[in-house]
């Protein structure tokens, strides 16, 4: 048996010269026969209990001396692709592929590090794991930290190559733990083996490796600026979203180079940080049930990862662990889950977020920062699925139920921290506030789902007093509202500051959070006079008073970027297709607050907003009549992308102002009609769209377009108007057969069905 192992040994050390000569065929064969020498060893020894530990120590004092395991390790080698620092796309690969095996010599190596993890035992293989991560992260420390070297660069990513095949022999030792299965008294082992690793995993650097462009940073000061946003800044006010990012890469098929940025070294940090997520779904299958007190220790950390700062192959990691362990500790699923530590997990972050008082480097500020990107995937998992199961509850005992007014404080001082956090680590420069711009873009993504939670809950309150009986819980004290209020003012104040910025992206985040801002005012006014609260206080009408304050930036800023838009050279495609973007924000925001302020918006929609719209509209009508010259695309088809943006947004928010305030804007239907008619023959959504606006409007005033549909239908003036009003209306036989007659004839049919409405002067 000594002689065996010995034998195995010096295989073992042959191991690299074989791989780096590329005789994979060979490697093959010595590989199976390691893995044979050690299943004799195995065999050997279960038939004699009483000499086994010994062997068991030698080999394993012999294995994990250093040239044995960096001998293993070298077999697991990551291909280099010579990558020269170029961006690869989005949508890269999570194989491992390794330089000197391909997929079935993989299977033949990871088997034999399965059959030496038998010999071991578990108490060995946990020794031996926990020695082969905690190599990795003094190793990794020692680069960060004593020679200050970049994580992402071409020399990080040779690091990464002979470090990878260390997190490979440790996840594969576990999983053959895993396979042969283990008695009780054993997974005291791997308690203590997880009480061990878990902390080094998730410590830093090692966890917060990027994996991305979103989060990696070039050592070197003057090579490139900070990556930043969704991909990487590539001018001084344009960012790309991942979205557009793909679109580019799919339809211009072109590298855009990074500078001090390594697109290898950046997927060897993904693949390093999967390779341990695996070490954790495997170490909670093993302890199953057990496993759940360490739930507090990975949940967020590992919620971290699934977030956009993470490449797509880390995200997809990330969940599928955290739902491996959801399932593993007793959970029926990953929702609850995290429902069941929605509280440590707003707590751990608030605590994040109130360290140090003045954050000294930006590199510290963007550590801090990802917690922003953590809490938008709780945001995004757990605050939807929380409304539906709070809705199902209604009409139901809830003595048993959390009380939801303590949630709301949890949240609203959650908020709270979040803006004392901003305003103590930022100037008020907008330099300072696009410098970092991943920090803002998390936060105003955080503060959205936060708002929509609430508002949602508020909504299901009011609901549950009209159709149920009143429960105290359900109740919200003036106190709790009025806070909330406060802190949604404090809130929109912070998030005003982004419409000055100089990024798009920021802008159109900021409009967004404004929407769901008004959105939970509104319902917090109405929450106030329908439900059957004792108050005692006047909370007044936030929604006016905050709409009075921010309607004129508001408004400053959709005509400068309608302008901006009409102005802009055609051939300018990416920064178009911002302003289309943000152009369809401010429109949508302008259509929520006629919906939510009656009669509010009349004057200023007719006066100061619509004369935009309509320039807008008569460019979309010029530019469809200049792309029809010599093209044989209809429809939509002819327009640019960034053009269908802005149209259909502009026809949408024609539709639900109209359908909200159309009483006091019946003198704009012939002229706003008369604009978005010819738009109705187009094809595709933005004539489907210029349908639903053209319907809006005649239910407004029918007679203004009477004339219009019926010349553009086919049908013709009747000759005989005293005919009663079905045979006026039949259709004629016409050889027109277009798009745009057979909708007219649709709206016509529309009007038709339309029951006696109130004459609006």
């Amino acid at each position: 048996r000594h002689y065996m192992m010995s034998c195995v040994l010096e295989i073992i050390q042959g191991l690299p010269s074989i791989a780096r000569s590329r005789r994979e065929s060979d490697l093959k064969v010595k590989m199976r026969l390691i893995s044979g020498y050690v299943s004799v060893i195995c065999r050997m020894i279960s038939s004699k209990k009483d000499k086994g530990t010994i062997s068991r120590d030698f080999f394993l004092r012999k294995i994990m001396n250093n040239p044995y395991k960096r001998c293993l390790a070298d077999v697991f080698c990551l291909e280099d692709n010579n990558d020269n620092n170029y961006v690869v796309p989005v949508e890269s690969s999570s194989n491992q592929q390794f330089k000197y095996m391909q997929e079935d010599a993989a299977i033949v190596a990871r088997s034999m590090i399965n059959t030496i993890s038998q010999l071991l035992g578990p108490k060995n293989c946990a020794i031996f794991a926990d020695g082969c991560i905690a190599d990795i992260f003094d190793s990794l420390l020692d680069r960060t930290q004593n020679r200050n070297l970049s994580v992402c660069d071409k020399t990080h990513f040779i690091w990464t190559q002979h470090n990878y095949g260390i997190a490979v022999i440790a996840l594969e030792l576990i999983k053959g733990q895993e396979e042969i299965g283990l008695k009780k008294r054993h997974l005291k082992i791997f308690k203590s083996f997880g009480k061990s690793i878990l902390p080094i995993l998730f410590s830093n650097p090692l966890w917060q490796l990027p994996s991305s462009f979103q989060w990696a940073q070039p050592m070197e000061k003057n090579s490139t600026k900070i990556i930043q946003g969704s991909v990487f800044q590539y001018s001084q006010h344009n960012l790309l979203p991942t979205s557009t990012m793909k679109g580019i890469i799919r339809d211009i098929k072109q590298n855009v180079f990074v500078p001090g940025i390594s697109a290898m070294a950046l997927h060897g940090n993904g693949l390093l940080q999967i390779s341990l997520m695996q070490i954790i779904e495997t170490l909670s299958t093993i302890l199953g049930t057990n496993f759940a007190e360490y739930i507090p220790t990975i949940i967020y950390p590992l919620l971290q990862k699934t977030s956009d700062i993470s490449s797509a192959m880390v995200q997809k990691a990330a969940l599928d662990t955290l739902v491996s362990v959801s399932l593993s500790s007793g959970y029926k699923s990953f929702d609850q889950m995290l429902s069941a530590h929605f509280r440590y997990i707003i707590e751990v972050f608030s605590l994040e977020l109130q360290g140090p008082f003045f954050i000294q480097s930006e590199e510290q500020l963007r550590e801090q920062a990802v917690c922003f990107y953590s809490l938008h995937t709780i945001v995004r998992f757990i605050l939807k699925d929380r409304v539906e199961e709070s809705g199902q509850a209604r009409g139901v005992d809830r003595s048993n139920d959390l009380d939801d007014e303590t949630e709301f404080m949890v949240l609203i001082d959650m908020m709270q921290t979040i803006n004392d956090w901003f305003n103590k680590n930022f100037k008020k420069s907008v330099i300072d506030l696009v410098k970092l711009m991943v920090v803002p873009l998390g936060m105003l993504q955080v503060f959205k789902g936060c708002t929509e939670y609430i508002d949602s809950l508020l909504q299901l309150h009011m609901k549950a007093h009209q159709n149920t009986y009143i429960d105290k819980k359900l109740v919200l004290s003036s106190d709790t509202l009025s806070r909330l209020i406060n802190t949604m003012k404090r809130t929109m104040l912070t998030n005003s500051i982004f419409l000055s910025t100089p990024d798009l992206k920021l802008q159109r985040e900021a409009c967004d959070l404004f929407v769901t801002c008004f959105h939970l005012l509104s319902t917090v006014q109405r929450y106030t006079k329908d439900s059957k609260n004792d108050t005692t206080i006047d909370l007044g009408n936030p929604l006016f008073e905050t709409l009075s304050k921010y309607w004129f930036p508001l408004q400053s800023r959709f005509q400068a970027i309608a302008q901006s838009f009409i102005d802009m050279d055609k051939n300018s495609d990416i920064a178009r297709i911002h302003l289309g973007l943000l152009l369809s924000s401010l429109l949508n925001m302008i259509s929520t607050l006629s919906e939510l302020c009656d009669g509010f918006i009349t004057d200023r929609f007719q006066n100061t907003i619509f004369p935009h719209m309509s320039k807008l509209l008569n460019l979309m009508l010029h530019n469809v009549e200049e792309m029809n010259r010599g093209s044989t695309a209809s429809g939509d088809r002819l327009l640019r992308k960034e053009d269908v943006i802005v149209l259909n947004a502009l026809l949408d928010c024609i539709r639900r102002v109209f359908s909200a305030d159309g009483s006091h804007l019946s003198a704009m239907v012939p002229v706003v009609g008369s604009i978005i008619l010819p738009f109705i023959g187009l094809d595709g959504d933005s004539g489907l769209s210029a349908m639903e606006a053209t319907k809006a409007l005649v239910r407004v005033d029918s007679d203004c377009l009477w004339r219009a549909l019926l010349e553009a239908s086919g049908t013709g003036i009747p000759a005989r108007r005293l005919l009663p009003l079905p045979v006026q209306n039949s259709p004629k036989q016409t050889n027109t057969k277009s798009c745009f007659s057979r909708r007219c004839l649709e709206i016509i049919q529309f009007v038709n069905e339309l029951p006696e409405q109130e004459i609006f002067y």
